[in-house]
């Protein structure tokens, strides 16, 4: 695989109100972003996320920032950095986690890489 990059989309006033993703191309995955928060035909329009956006204004009032990039070799690598990311920063937006409780494996040493990033 190619180098993932780990992003979070916050909501300007109040940083507290964040999500984190990861994706290949940021530029590509805003784009997704922004499709499925105003086009109600896609199945994702009422994401939580979604709706969120659409509530406190749009886009404009958001922001989607790289957080860190690795150098991920699968899916399932990729899959651990973004639930440990999630574990360790407690975004409020994400509604699911990237991989189920039960099928979780122990992720400690990546929390403990990613800790010391101080993101």
């Amino acid at each position: 695989m190619v180098n993932t990059i780990f992003y979070k989309i916050f909501l300007n006033e109040n940083p507290q109100e964040f999500y984190i993703g990861s994706c290949l191309d940021l530029t590509r995955r805003k784009s997704q972003h922004k499709k499925n928060t105003t086009n109600k035909v896609r199945t994702q329009y009422w994401n939580n996320l979604y709706f969120f956006i659409r509530l406190k204004g749009g886009w404009d009032k958001m922001t989607m920032i790289k957080i860190y990039e690795y150098d991920c070799q699968t899916k399932e690598e990729r899959n651990q950095y973004e639930q440990a990311l999630i574990d360790l920063l407690r975004p409020t937006l994400n509604s699911v986690n990237v991989i189920l409780e039960k099928n979780k494996p122990d992720l400690t040493e990546i929390k403990n890489r990613l800790k010391d990033l101080n993101l």
